[in-house]
């Protein structure tokens, strides 16, 4: 009887039938039987939709040119640099000597201009008022010092007064 119905299913192309209580799969498209037991070596293939190995899987793997590494079914990664990774054309790499040609060319002040101007201010000034501690000790410590001298200037007589007083004095 089992031969019987083998053959019975043999006969119906392209069908498909399961059996829950054996959880036997039937026929494939042409009547072979497709049984639990088989392997991939047993089983037909079609022709654009191939089924897995890692011989395939292994072989649509290409790192050329790249910080990936494949070998032997272990796939690395090595962390690149500006002299492994390839340069934009718009998007360039940082570098000191491209950001202080921008500066340079961009009249940014960089610090060693800032510090010889500094310089040439205070090498100008005489020895005791070269430092603003200095310079706040020569006013008095007055954070007024403006009004200060606006007001003792007020009080001073002008030119034409003292003229009129030495020609008065005689």
């Amino acid at each position: 009887m089992a031969s019987t119905k083998a053959t019975e299913l043999a006969q119906l192309s392209r069908k498909l039938t399961y059996t829950e209580a054996t959880n036997v799969a039937a026929i494939d498209g042409d009547g072979n039987f497709i049984t639990t037991g088989d392997n991939s070596d047993q089983l037909p293939e079609g022709s654009t939709n191939l089924y897995f190995s890692n011989t395939r899987a292994q072989g649509a793997i290409s790192v050329s040119g790249s910080q990936l590494g494949y070998s032997g079914g272990v796939i690395t990664f090595t962390q690149g640099s500006t002299d492994t990774v390839t340069e934009g054309s718009s998007n360039l790499y940082y570098t000191d000597a491209r950001v202080g040609s921008y500066l340079s060319a961009n009249n940014w002040a960089t610090q060693s201009y800032v510090q010889t101007e500094l310089s040439n201010l205070v090498d100008s000034a005489p020895a005791a008022l070269n430092t603003l501690n200095e310079l706040a000790a020569a006013i008095n410590d007055d954070a007024n010092f403006s009004t200060t001298i606006t007001n003792s200037l007020a009080t001073k007589a002008s030119v034409d007064d003292a003229t009129a007083l030495a020609i008065a004095l005689g």
